[in-house]
Formats: C-alpha cells, sequence, structure tokens
C-alpha cells in the first residue's frame, strides 16, 4: 500500500487550520477495503504565514501546498511551490466574482467533497502505457 500524501497546509489563522487539518487526516476518500481507523487518508503539516511554509517547502517533499492566505502572501508560496515542482491550491473564503474565470487550483468556499476531489487530481502521477500493452508496440 503507498503511503498517504503529504500536504502542506499554509494559513494565517490557526483556529482554520485545525478543522480542515483533522477532516483531512480522517476524510472518507480511501480505497474500497481500507479500514477507516488503520493509516490516515492524507499527512498534513501545517505552517503558520508564507514565510515559514517557504522555509518547509525547500527542507521538505510535499504532493501539494495549499494556501489560505491574502493574495500577497500567496505569491510567495506559489513561487517556492513551482520552483520545487509542487502543486499549489488557493483556497478563499470571499464568494467568487460573477462572470470571471479563475484557474482551476483557486476555490472559492470550497466544500469538503469539492476540496478532497480537486487534491486527488491534482496530485495524480502521470504514468505512460503499461509494457506490453497496444500502446506502445509499433504497428508491423
Amino acid at each position: 500500500m503507498r503511503p498517504p500524501k503529504h500536504i502542506l497546509l499554509v494559513s494565517e489563522n490557526d483556529s482554520a487550520v485545525a478543522p480542515l487539518r483533522f477532516s483531512l487526516r480522517n476524510c472518507t476518500n480511501r480505497p474500497a477495503g481500507h479500514s477507516v481507523g488503520r493509516a490516515p487518508c492524507y499527512r498534513v503539516t501545517a505552517a503558520l504565514f508564507s514565510s515559514v511554509a517557504s522555509n518547509m517547502l525547500n527542507t521538505g517533499r510535499y504532493d501539494i501546498v495549499i494556501v489560505q492566505l491574502p493574495m500577497d502572501g500567496v505569491k510567495e508560496i506559489q513561487t517556492a511551490a513551482n520552483a520545487r515542482f509542487v502543486p499549489c491550491l488557493i483556497l478563499t473564503e470571499t464568494p467568487a466574482p460573477k462572470g470571471e474565470r479563475f484557474p482551476p487550483h483557486v476555490l472559492f468556499r470550497p466544500k469538503m467533497d469539492e476540496l478532497l476531489d480537486r487534491i486527488k487530481v491534482m496530485t495524480a502521477r502521470k504514468r505512460g502505457p503499461k509494457l506490453g500493452s497496444h500502446h506502445g508496440k509499433k504497428a508491423a
């Protein structure tokens, strides 16, 4: 069994981090037959403030960074995450402006199911065709 994905959760508000950390560790987004009490769904490390998170990104290995910061702090984290090829998901509590389109890594007031789905998509490893499959063979 693979180890759980490692999430770096960045926020300036410790009271907002605790419930999200708990939900991500204990989510129901597990493979069929996997018992709830055995292993965490995700490993979650929290960082208060963008400067701390930037240092953590340089020293640790993370599968995704989730940011709950004002936009000025988000830029610093995005730069550090991009340098390490780590996807960065931005959460905001403000409602989405009407009529504007935003990239898929920005979520406005997400529900937990929506957040879990986005994490799953953004942390999926891209794999090539299986050896011996018809995709890997040349036509005769």
